[in-house]
This record gives structure tokens, sequence and C-alpha cells, in this order.
């Protein structure tokens, strides 16, 4: 997969790849690995559709290393970037549970449309 996009980096196909890479990446236990390859697939935003899935991949990543303050910031940029989408209320969840579970102070709502 990641050869895929390394070869064709203007392919639809290159973030694609990319997800299923980072996918792979956890599922073989290795999410930083998961969150270096996710991070790559950012570079494509307003070109694939992937974006919000992965967004909130980084959240969950970084949530399940404990790292809820970063987990958060992905959250939050979820939310704000693309509220329309199906992953943005659970990221809402997310963000209610790090406020009330962990003590992460949730942030103000945005204020961008």
């Amino acid at each position: 997969y990641v050869r895929l996009a390394d070869r064709f980096p203007t392919s639809y196909l290159a973030a694609v790849g990319l997800v299923n890479a980072a996918a792979a990446a956890e599922e073989a236990g290795n999410p930083k690995k998961a969150i270096e390859l996710d991070k790559r697939v950012l570079q494509f935003k307003g070109l694939s559709p992937e974006i919000p899935k992965t967004i909130f991949a980084l959240g969950r990543l970084y949530e399940g290393q404990g790292n809820y303050k970063e987990a958060q910031v992905y959250y939050n940029k979820l939310v704000d970037s693309y509220p329309s989408s199906g992953w943005t209320n659970l990221a809402r969840d997310r963000i209610i549970y790090l406020a009330a579970e962990k003590g992460i102070q949730a942030s103000k709502p945005s204020t961008k449309k």
C-alpha cells in the first residue's frame, strides 16, 4: 500500500493505500507507524473522502496511547473542519468522554462556519 502511494502520489488511490497501510500497521500492533501513515493521508485534504475518517483515526490512536490532549486536538480538528461528517458525531462523543473521564478540559465550540 505504501509503495502505491509513493509511486503514484497524485493518484486518488494514494490516500486509500495509506489508509489501508495505517490500518494494517495498527492491526500488527504498531500504532506509531499507523499514526505516521495517517498523517501522510492528511496531505490529500480536499482530494480524498478519507480525510474525516483519518482525522478520527488519529484521535483514536493517540487516545489509545494515553495521549488524551493530542487525541482531543484531532477530535476538535474534525469537529471544526468537517461538521457534517458522520465521523464528527463520534469525535464529539470522544471529546465528552475525555472531559468527563480523563479530566481533559473540553474546548470551547468553534465559531467557524
